[in-house]
């Protein structure tokens, strides 16, 4: 956990450039580091100076949107400073430029995710941005943008719901069994939504086929020609992605993107949140061996979870329930304890999306009154902890900078 000033940056930032030499100019980017998203615990007082050939300084954010054609890739450094000149912590990093073209090869991404990948906007973000993106996963929304984002899911979640409880993790199977089918009432609620649009579509309905093994309330059967057999009571479940791969047809996966930790901590205490991130940082490990038990080739992100909003909305959501600043510094403890695990290891890519989303114009605004005498309407973040469509974009922004350098890589 964090004790003390932090920076919180990884050692190399990919970064998306514009097309060079544009005869007009119709391709643009830009990326930003925003200082109150990545330094901990941050106040206004400090005097933030960056060290870098290229971007602008605005004072709350480092800004590049002018990129130099002779240049790869360049050292950031940025230091922090007290009231009176002392220097209280710096930190550097590697910024990389990436180029994309249209002769470029199909890369294939699979999205793993709660609300913000159910969502959508940054997966597809990420695919028109670049090109020859496909996107992989069992849910979809218009038959082009696939992923595995499901809405108030923890990284736990996909670890343990095999039976139907707001959905079921794909990845899940019987031990031992590999045409596995799922929870019937999964499906079942897949075909009758019964109202719940946001839990159950976007998936295909279906029904088992002979010789397919399938759970109900606690037991497997067995589809037969004439009747189903019970196959198994109690069985055990295992995360297995290879079987996920097979049992979905999901073809070919050159890259997995993991966002969570949202759901974890949002109600986590100060006492809580330490085993929580341990938690967290164990199931990230098992994913990862699971896939590359799979396809050692496939290449692995873990995205670094955005902050929440403001108090305002933090507390029209929750009521009483935590606070913005405890979910905030939860949410900063782990992206350090991500970068501490993984930044650097052999085939996984640090997306730091924490950093380049706008913490004020990166989520929704709503007019309210002052209070109930007083006619001023005040603009207040109206969401806790879920970006708009510009948020969701530079988040897009982050995670499309690392596909495209894996892609190069």
């Amino acid at each position: 956990m964090i004790k003390e000033l932090t920076i919180i940056l990884p050692k190399v930032l990919p970064i998306v450039r514009d097309q060079k030499n544009q005869d007009i100019k119709n391709d643009f980017s830009e990326y930003n580091l925003y200082f109150s998203n990545m330094i901990y615990p941050y106040s206004e007082d400090y005097d933030i100076q960056i060290a870098c050939e290229y971007g602008k300084n605005y004072g709350d954010r480092w800004c590049i949107n002018e990129f130099p054609n002779d240049v790869t890739q360049f050292p950031l450094e940025i230091s922090v400073y007290g009231n009176y000149g002392e220097l209280l912590k710096t930190k550097s990093c590697t910024v990389e430029l990436y180029e994309k073209s249209f002769n470029e090869s199909p890369v294939s991404l699979l999205c793993i995710g709660d609300s913000m990948t159910h969502n959508g906007t940054y997966v597809t973000h990420v695919a028109t941005k670049l090109y020859q993106v496909l996107t992989k996963g069992c849910r979809s929304f218009n038959g082009l943008i696939r992923h595995e984002g499901r809405g108030g899911w923890k990284l736990s979640d996909y670890f343990t719901r095999y039976e139907e409880q707001w959905g079921i993790s794909p990845f899940l199977f019987p031990k031992g069994i590999d045409n596995y089918y799922g929870d019937v009432a999964f499906f079942e609620q897949i075909k009758h939504l019964d109202g719940n649009t946001y839990s159950y579509t976007g998936f295909s309905y279906e029904t088992p086929s002979e010789g397919q093994c399938y759970y109900r309330e606690g037991k497997l059967y067995q589809r037969g020609k004439k009747e189903d057999i019970l196959f198994q009571e109690n069985p055990e479940f295992e995360f297995h992605f290879g079987k996920y791969c097979k049992r979905y047809q999901i073809g070919k996966i050159d890259i997995v993107s993991l966002l969570s930790g949202c759901n974890e901590l949002q109600y986590a205490s100060y006492h809580e949140a330490e085993e929580i991130i341990d938690s967290y940082l164990s199931y990230a490990k098992q994913l990862m061996a699971s896939v590359w038990e799979y396809d050692s080739s496939i290449q692995i992100i873990v995205n670094l979870p955005v902050l929440g909003a403001d108090s305002y909305s933090w507390g029209c959501k929750l009521n009483c329930w935590s606070s913005l600043k405890q979910y905030n510094y939860h949410i900063m403890c782990l992206g350090q304890a991500i970068l501490d695990e993984f930044d650097g290891m052999d085939n996984v890519f640090i997306s730091p999306m924490l950093l380049t989303i706008d913490p004020v114009h990166g989520f929704p605004v709503q007019a309210v009154p002052a209070n109930l005498y007083h006619p001023t309407l005040v603009n207040h973040l109206s969401n806790w902890v879920h970006p708009n469509e510009f948020g969701y974009r530079q988040m897009g922004d982050a995670l499309a900078g690392v596909v495209q350098k894996i892609r190069t890589k």
